[in-house]
């Protein structure tokens, strides 16, 4: 469960008048911190190491009989039709959508100034 949502609503119903404004204080790392930032850099690198090297193993493979391919060339193009269909209709929700929001904040008195 996200309580960020929850904490933010919280927030919000605060009295702030009485609350003063300061600044957060910096973070300081610890020591221990910066060894995970290096295991998970290190980690990162040797999965893309694996990934290109699985990658050329597999197209260094056989490619099959040519019924093998003309089956695989069949779904290739189905597979292509149907991401275009997808592309196209995830496209137009993406350009109607955006332009729904841009109206909500463009029309709102309180949000006009933001919505460009």
């Amino acid at each position: 469960m996200n309580f960020g949502a929850v904490a933010a609503m919280l927030y919000s119903f605060q009295d702030t008048s009485s609350v003063t404004q300061s600044v957060p204080a910096p973070v300081a790392l610890n020591p221990s911190d910066n060894i995970w930032l290096w295991i998970a850099l290190g980690v990162g690198v040797l999965a893309l190491i694996a990934a290109f090297i699985l990658a050329r193993i597999v197209l260094a493979g056989d490619t099959g009989t040519p019924e093998m391919r003309n089956i695989s060339d069949a779904i290739r193009e189905g597979a292509e039709a149907f991401l275009s269909r997808q592309y196209r209709t995830i496209g137009i929700m993406a350009v109607v959508l955006a332009i729904a929001v841009f109206c909500g904040y463009y029309f709102s008195p309180r949000t006009q100034d933001v919505a460009l």
